[in-house]
This record gives structure tokens, sequence and C-alpha cells, in this order.
């Protein structure tokens, strides 16, 4: 079992430090500018929560960009499909800063480009990313923010040098798994199911081992493109020790909650053995053909329908 400790409320000092100061809360500790600068530099900040703040890097790293253009105007991006908006939406709250806007007919945009506002944002990820393809673009972003800060007098952001690592009590897996995990259930010729949650991205081996040591469980496989592994995690044992625990500590906030709340459903279905009876397991494999469905309409109808398939069937069997 999954033991959940509580944060290390140190993580994003210079984050909630801004945030102190520019609330009269004096428990901050010291910056190097008055209240007033800082007013004038980087402007409000809302205090986020330290869970959001972990599951706002996890989303981040998988879904997010820091983009440098050659004429050397800087971004901080996250784009996700217009299903998913509301999320985006949530983080603009959240954080009280950057703009939601529509990127194509399909995707949203959350950006953030104002250089007050571009601060608070290295000051949430400087030294907290995990993934090294990040923590390198970061590096490059800094130096880049840092030449412009000094040319207008605004505030710089002395780089960090992160060693963190997936832990249990962080909700950066939680954010990462809104990105770029998905849960499956297969139902194989016969009786036999494979029921999964799985995390793909190119990255190093070595961060999947992390993932290892953080769940305690599950395998690391090899993706078909080249250096992208995949961290598996199977077994109905498993589900119960880790998955459950560790979701139900911190909840999934995009679509993907649908997703996981239908994969749940099945494996309960599956506990009860309803895929033993072959009528009942026609049903639990259409359905679990919606589990990573994209299109959320169709995937509630599937869902709502093959439901009153099951109903149907207990009530004539």
């Amino acid at each position: 079992m999954v033991n959940f400790n509580k944060y290390n409320e140190k993580k994003f000092g210079a984050y909630y430090r801004i945030c102190s100061i520019l609330s009269d809360n004096s428990g901050g500790g010291t910056v190097r500018y008055s209240k007033q600068r800082l007013n004038t530099r980087v402007g409000k900040c809302k205090l986020a929560n330290q869970a959001f703040l972990e599951w706002f890097i996890g989303f981040f790293e998988g879904d997010g960009s820091l983009i440098m253009t050659k004429r050397g105007n800087l971004m901080f991006v996250i784009t996700i499909h217009t299903r998913d908006k509301q999320i985006l939406e949530k983080i603009q709250k959240t954080l009280g800063f950057g703009s939601v806007i529509v990127q194509g007919p399909t995707t949203h945009r959350y950006v953030v480009q104002n250089h007050p506002d571009l601060y608070k944002i290295l000051c949430i990820l400087n030294g907290n990313l995990i993934l090294p393809a990040r923590k390198e673009i970061l590096k490059k972003f800094v130096r880049a923010y840092n030449e412009k800060a000094l040319r207008n007098n605004l505030l710089p952001v002395n780089h960090k040098e992160s060693v963190c690592l997936p832990a249990p009590y962080s909700a950066w897996t939680c954010g990462f798994t809104d990105a770029e995990g998905c849960f499956t259930i297969s139902f194989l010729p016969g009786t036999p199911f494979r029921i999964r949650y799985i995390l793909t991205q190119k990255t190093t081996r070595l961060f999947y081992n992390t993932l290892l040591n953080f769940f305690n469980t599950g395998a690391i496989e090899k993706h078909s493109r080249p250096n992208v592994f995949s961290y598996v995690m199977s077994a109905c044992k498993n589900c119960y020790n880790v998955v459950y625990p560790y979701f139900k500590e911190f909840p999934l906030q995009t679509k993907k909650a649908q997703s996981f709340k239908i994969w749940s459903e099945i494996h309960c279905e599956i506990e009860r053995k309803q895929h033993l009876i072959p009528s009942r397991r026609v049903v639990l494999k259409e359905l679990a053909k919606t589990i990573n469905n994209q299109n959320k309409l169709h995937l509630q109808k599937k869902h709502e329908i093959a439901l009153l398939e099951k109903d149907n069937l207990l009530i004539t069997d």
C-alpha cells in the first residue's frame, strides 16, 4: 500500500515568498525587493496550494512548452484538445494570470507571455522539473529570460538544477497522467483479460526506474519509437493497492478522470466475475473501447448504452 506523506512546503519557496509578501504575509521570508518594487515588477500573485503546483508541473512536463522565438519573444504554453479547455481555465483562475485562447478548430492554449507572469512561472518550475529534456529547455529559457530582464531592469531568475524525482506523496504523477497517461482493459480470446495503467514518454529509462521505485511495482517496456519507453502497471492487486489509493488522494483533473471512472467500473464488474458470462463479456468488451475515446459525447453515450444493455441482460439471464 502506498504511504502518502505530507508535502514539503519548502519546494516552491520562491513562488510562496512572492505570494506571501504581496499578500502582507511576513512568514514568507526575505526577498531582495521591497513589496512596492515587487508589485511593480511582478504584479499581483495568487497563492496556489502545494498539490496544485505539483500537479501543474507534471501536466506541463507532459503537455506544455517553453517557446523562444527567433525574434526573442518568450512564451509559456500548454496546448490541449478543446474538450479539456476547462482545465486551462482552472489553471488561469488558480494562478491568477495567463490567457486561454483558441488555437485551432480542436485545440486551446494557456499562454503566459509578459515578463512579470513569466517570472512567476519560472519560480514554480525552477528546480522542480523531473524530465531531463525539460530541465535542459528550462535552463536555456531562463538564460534567455535573464538577458531580457537585465536589459529592462526586471527581476532575474537564479537557475537551480533540479534533483526532483516522482514520489508517492506528490501530485506530479497525477498531472503527468492527465497529460500522457492512459488506462486500458483488453479482453483476450476465451476468458482472460488484461488491465493496465500506462505512462509513455520520450525520456530516459532512468526516469521510469524512478516510477518503479515510486509505485514499488510495474514494468518498463520499450516502445516501437526510438528512445521512447512506457511504464506499465498491470494486475488487479496493483489496482487496489496502488492505483486506486493514489488517484483517490490526487484526483485526475482532465477528461482522464472519466476514462479512469469507466476503467474502474469495468474492473469492478470483472471482480464480480461478470466477464465470465458470455453475454456480459460482450458488453464489457464494447465498454472497454470507450475508456480512451477522444470524443466526450460519444464516450458518454456509449457508456450509458452499455450500462443499459448490461442491466437488461441482468434481468433476462
